[in-house]
């Protein structure tokens, strides 16, 4: 009788410490789960400002050739009376 009050104990320690193993492992798993959601959140929000910059300066550059491009004709004006007239020679 005594060896089978240990066996049962020990089948009972055994069965405790299995879902004690398992309690622990769906913790970490949720953890990690959590952790995996936040680190997504913050690459998705560093995509998004990285693709602003991108946007702002796409338009910056655009501006600045928008700029020189109207400084050269201005300049092809003064030096040759107009963009229109042909050189003659």
């Amino acid at each position: 009788m005594y060896l089978v009050q240990c066996y049962y104990r020990i089948s009972v320690s055994e069965e405790s410490t299995g879902d004690l193993l398992e309690q622990q492992q769906y913790r970490a798993q949720s953890q990690l789960l959590e952790r995996f959601k936040q680190l997504r959140q913050w690459q998705q929000q560093q995509q998004d400002l990285l693709m602003q910059q991108q946007a702002q300066q796409m338009l910056q550059l655009k501006t600045e050739q928008e700029r020189l491009q109207r400084m050269v004709a201005k300049q092809r004006e003064t030096q040759w009376g107009g963009t229109d007239k042909m050189v003659s020679g």
